[in-house]
């Protein structure tokens, strides 16, 4: 955009300009001590702290380097003298000028000038052009080389008095561009000068010495125009700037819930004309919307093509998040005693928490959990919401059973078994069966109820129980018959108990219960069961050598063998039980035994004779009951 200029022409009222010539001038000059008197002829104070000296022989410098007239300051007052010292100056043939700038070779800088010992050196033809000095001319004689101020000392034309030539009228147009943008630095001035007496120099007070003053910003310019005849004015020169562009935001709302729903509106005021505003987010208004967390960046230009430019942030927290912490699930099926802990993360604190349990639960711990799916929805306190659902799972139903039983074989046995299988819970297993042990299955068992307590690697607990049985005690019953005649004795067997079919085995060449035809002799029969039970039992076929009988309405009995050799047996069979007394002593009446049975009604006695050491010969049995008594003689071979 092309740039807005300001011109302005400024019409001033100037004083009329004026020049006191030679004001200041050397009082004396001493080589000798290094010293140089100056006086201040005028009628008011003079400020020389620009003034310089310069020496063909001698030191040239600045006189503010060298002497303080005045506290603060360089002044000289009216009629003063000050004296400077310092200089290294020549004896024997040296000159000296005195300037109120740095422009040696310039006659309008020159103010005083004086040389000694010959003349010709150093600035003689500026001081004659300046009509301070007369071409030759020198001071001579013994220093210090003094001015007594009549005019003419030593043949040197000295200016005692002063005059105050008229100074043409000055007449000053500007003109000034103002800086286009608050703060810049495009602003100018352009002085014009006419009358005075040409050529003219101009001092600006930032420095500048050219009639156009550029590259300016915004302030006060003061310019001394200085003619030819050292006829002087001064002008001041304003350069404006515009307001500087301020912007206000109105309205900032951040982004929430992770949403683009961000606004920034501003307000722009100062700067030049209509603005125009340039986001970076590509929006061109000064309201945007729909803006998501992150920085943004407004460039504001007015219609001088100034610019401002300042970003503004959107923060978000965002939408919370859940993580779960921690999770224990259900230790046994049907359980509830799982759990879960989650923690938020973004959002803005502080938290909501809602489950769907029952009842409902507003923690971030879940405790009591059942197997299930749970939903837990977080809020935070801008309202932003998030879900997430966590599974709480449980073993398998823990499940005991008796997967195979072995009973007892035989009554009295020990060999019993339990297997047991099991399924679901969690881990290993530890055992806890009734009778102490804790393995998984148990052998060795006698009869008896066993029942078992499994635990998994949770605490979860299952039992079962099962009874182990014996069959009943294995029973053999054996009886014989005599031989009567010659190979007609039999033998009789009867079992009980065990476990069926049974299988008999004999001491001779016979398979079955019943055998016959049995010579007298011993005979043993094995019973077996089905589950392997032996059990075996021996009787005699007796030879009938003789046979002793007794039978009335009360009792029925026999007595054989008789003779006797070692076994002697009674059967008595009673009409009814009583109570019986057997006695067997030897003929002269020694009791060798006695037997006393109550209330039997029949029986077999079987009396081992070798057992009572009885020795050969006649005995006599007695047989008493409550209603008799029976006696019969025993032969013992």
């Amino acid at each position: 955009m092309k740039n807005s200029i300001i011109k302005a022409t400024v019409l001033l009222l100037l004083i009329t300009p004026f020049i006191v010539v030679g004001q200041v001038r050397f009082l004396w000059v001493n080589p000798g001590t290094d010293e140089i008197a100056i006086k201040n002829f005028g009628g008011s104070s003079f400020d020389i702290s620009t003034y310089k000296f310069c020496s063909k022989f001698a030191y040239t410098g600045n006189l503010s380097t060298s002497v303080t007239v005045l506290s603060g300051s360089l002044n000289i007052g009216a009629g003063d003298t000050v004296v400077v010292n310092g200089f290294a100056i020549n004896n024997t043939a040296a000159d000296l000028g005195l300037y109120s700038s740095s422009s040696f070779a310039s006659t309008s800088a020159m103010v005083d000038f004086t040389q000694w010992g010959s003349g010709g050196n150093g600035r003689e033809s500026v001081a004659v052009s300046k009509g301070i000095w007369s071409t030759g001319d020198f001071v001579s004689g013994t220093a210090p080389y003094s001015y007594t101020g009549n005019g003419s000392d030593n043949g040197v034309t000295f200016w005692k008095s002063f005059t105050i030539p008229p100074c043409n009228t000055f007449n000053l147009t500007s003109s000034t561009t103002d800086a286009t943008c608050n703060a810049g630095s495009d602003g100018s001035a352009d002085v014009a000068v006419t009358g005075g007496t040409a050529p003219y120099t101009f001092a600006w007070t930032n420095g500048s010495t050219d009639s156009i003053n550029a590259n300016l910003v915004a302030a006060n310019y003061t310019v001394t125009i200085t003619d030819n005849d050292g006829c002087d004015t001064t002008a001041t020169i304003i350069i404006n700037e515009p307001n500087a562009i301020t912007v206000t935001a109105v309205q900032q709302i951040d982004a929430s819930c992770g949403n683009s729903d961000g606004i920034i509106a501003i307000s722009a005021a100062g700067g030049t004309g209509v603005f125009t505003y340039s986001w970076d987010s590509g929006q061109n208004d000064s309201v945007i919307t729909g803006l998501s967390a992150g920085s943004y960046e407004l460039t504001v230009t007015d219609g001088a093509n100034c610019t401002w430019i300042n970003s503004y942030n959107i923060s978000d927290a965002g939408a919370p998040t859940i993580s779960i912490v921690s999770k224990t699930n259900v230790s046994c099926a049907g359980g509830n005693d799982g759990w879960i802990s989650v923690s938020v993360n973004g959002g803005v604190a502080p938290y909501t928490y809602l489950w769907s349990t029952t009842p409902i639960q507003t923690d971030s711990l879940a405790t009591s959990l059942s197997a299930d799916i749970y939903n837990v929805e977080v809020t935070d306190s801008v309202g932003c919401k998030a879900l997430t659902n966590i599974t709480i799972t449980e073993p398998s139903q823990l499940s005991v059973s008796i997967s195979n039983k072995s009973n007892v074989s035989c009554y009295g046995d020990s060999d019993g078994l339990i297997d047991i299988t099991i399924t679901g819970g969690t881990g290993s297993y530890t055992y806890s069966w009734s009778n102490s042990l804790t393995t998984e299955d148990i052998t060795s068992l006698t009869d008896g109820d066993y029942s078992i307590f499994v635990t998994d690697e949770n605490g979860c607990v299952d039992s079962t129980s099962r009874g182990i049985s014996q069959p009943d005690s294995l029973m053999l019953f054996l009886t014989t018959t005599s031989e009567i005649t010659g190979g007609d004795g039999t033998a009789n067997v009867s079992t009980s108990g065990g476990t069926t079919p049974y299988m008999y085995k004999w001491s001779i060449n016979f398979c079955g219960t019943n055998p016959t035809g049995l010579d007298a002799g011993v005979y043993t029969v094995t019973v077996v069961d089905a589950n392997g039970c032996e059990k075996f039992k021996s009787d005699s076929v007796k030879r009938f050598v003789g046979l002793t009988d007794y039978q009335n309405e009360y009792i029925n009995y026999r007595i054989y063998p008789n003779p006797v050799q070692e076994k002697l047996y009674l059967d008595i069979n009673l009409t009814s039980p009583d109570d019986i007394v057997i006695t067997f002593h030897d003929i002269r009446g020694r009791v060798v035994f006695r037997v006393k049975e109550e209330s039997i009604k029949e029986k077999e006695f079987e009396f081992d004779l070798q057992k009572y050491h009885c020795l050969p010969g006649s005995y006599i049995i007695s047989v008493q009951t409550n209603n008799q008594t029976l006696v019969k003689k025993v032969l013992l071979n």
